[in-house]
């Protein structure tokens, strides 16, 4: 496969991951995907796995959840939302794991779907 046949299909699955997930921002998308291929997140290994800031972390997950946000224009996107397991043996009250929702593995199985091709 020739370099321009790669790039090709690089932009069409760009394009096709922008239209279904409106205008999320690179690093924004860039968590997203990191909770699609993890399965169950904490935050910390969110922001260690990806080298980000807490703050950053926080405000990315509380857009792309179902929380209703109250300071913000935008509406929750609902694509994840939180979990006291997290399929995790030792359970610790103090930790959050973040999963996908239905509407986040419609997504995460339309992003697979479109490399499969």
């Amino acid at each position: 496969m020739n370099n321009s046949r790669i790039l090709k299909g690089l932009q069409d699955s760009i394009k096709n991951v922008h239209r279904k997930t409106g205008d999320l921002t690179i690093t924004q998308l860039n968590v997203l995907l990191f909770i699609m291929r993890r399965g169950s997140v904490t935050g910390m290994e969110i922001c260690q796995g990806l080298e980000m800031s807490r703050p950053t972390v926080s405000r990315i997950i509380a857009l792309l959840s179902e929380e209703v946000q109250t300071r913000k224009s935008q509406e929750p996107l609902g694509l994840i939302r939180f979990d006291d397991e997290g399929g995790s043996l030792v359970k610790d009250r103090r930790v959050k794991y973040v999963v996908l929702t239905e509407k986040g593995e419609a997504l995460a199985n339309s992003f697979a779907e479109a490399f499969a091709e």
